[in-house]
């Protein structure tokens, strides 16, 4: 099975205070648990989570085009946000742009 590495992320570059507050993950380690639980395709996960950036990396299955999407949906469901509230200040990389960010 060939696997493909996502990166959802925001930082104090793309998003204003309020949005980066909105979007902050406390609890890195329980967001990863419930993600890999809850969103199909995610192999592992790991959250960066400081006062300036928020990001997200997912190993996932290569034919999951889909996923940064359901990643998103389950951060703005966990977080009490909605998806476009976030999405402008949103960058995503997949492959190689995700490895070397």
């Amino acid at each position: 099975m060939d696997l493909d590495i996502h990166l959802i992320g925001l930082n104090h570059k793309t998003a204003g205070v309020e949005i980066r507050e909105k979007a902050a993950l406390s609890d890195a380690a329980g967001f990863e648990q419930g993600l890999l639980a809850c969103v199909a395709g995610a192999r592992e996960a790991m959250v960066v989570s400081t006062c300036n950036r928020v990001e997200i990396l997912v190993v996932a299955d290569q034919d999951e085009p889909a996923l940064p999407e359901r990643v998103l949906a389950y951060w703005a469901g966990v977080k009490g946000f909605a998806p476009p509230e976030v999405r402008p200040s949103l960058y995503m990389r997949q492959g190689d742009e995700a490895v070397s960010h």
